[in-house]
């Protein structure tokens, strides 16, 4: 969840009731989206790809709860088909396959890198995953559209600690995003 000011590295110093005060905890300070220009441009590419995707076109007639049972959802650790549901847990991913394409969500807590095996892809109709997002790299690499993302080659992806990777089998979007 993204609230106001996360898109400029705004914080509050750890106050989460700042709604009553007139002072700087809760003052928007406007420099830092100059400051931060490499943040912005993520959360708005972010918002911008969540609003264009294709997933819910032309199901007319069915909610939500029917459109989410027919979704199949794969959980995976660094292996595939072997997450660790354990509480020392630091690593998922999982696959979502859905009637438009394939998403690889891999989200990686541990403070060091992890190689994360990449399911084959048996019905996309593209070349295989292609990475949209990497949070571990640098602005503007860590946010790629579909046309300028890499493909992935290997069958394994390594993941930089503390990051999260979407990779993603067709191209989702209803139209290009330029």
């Amino acid at each position: 969840m993204l609230q106001m000011g996360d898109e400029m590295r705004r914080t509050q110093n750890g106050n989460n009731n700042a709604y009553c005060q007139d002072n700087d905890i809760s003052w928007v300070n406007w420099d830092l989206l100059c400051k931060h220009t490499d943040i912005n441009r993520f959360v708005r590419r972010l918002i911008k790809f969540r609003l264009s995707l294709n997933v819910f076109k032309n199901d007319h007639g069915m909610t939500l709860t029917q459109l989410l049972h027919q979704a199949k959802v794969s959980w995976h650790g660094v292996k595939l088909n072997q997450p660790d549901w354990s509480e020392n847990s630091h690593s998922l991913s999982f696959t979502i396959t859905g009637r438009r394409g394939d998403y690889h969500i891999i989200l990686n807590s541990y403070w060091e890198k992890l190689s994360f095996e990449l399911p084959i892809l048996h019905n996309s109709s593209g070349d295989g995953w292609r990475r949209v997002i990497d949070t571990s790299l640098t602005s503007p690499d860590d946010f790629c559209y579909w046309e300028e993302a890499p493909l992935i080659k290997e069958s394994e992806y390594s993941v930089e600690p503390r990051s999260i990777v979407l990779a993603i089998s067709r191209n989702p979007l209803k139209n290009s995003l330029k």
